[in-house]
């Protein structure tokens, strides 16, 4: 494996290997479910600006019947 981008923190590979809490669990979750980026809201504008990617949080999945 190659170096990395950018400079990556000290210990960052006892950072990776904790697990998640349960909110952050349950994040990562609607982010899968929902098909967007997984990260804080500033970090997630970003990422949707420069790939052109919607999100609408207020729905998520299939449209209600009528």
């Amino acid at each position: 494996m190659g170096d990395p981008p950018i400079e990556m923190p000290v210990e960052w590979d006892k950072y990776v290997d904790e697990p998640l809490t349960e909110k952050e669990l349950e994040r990562l979750w609607q982010s899968v479910n929902r098909q967007s980026p997984f990260g804080d809201i500033i970090w997630q504008q970003k990422v949707c600006k420069a790939l052109w990617i919607r999100i609408d949080h207020k729905t998520c999945g299939k449209a209600k019947e009528k």
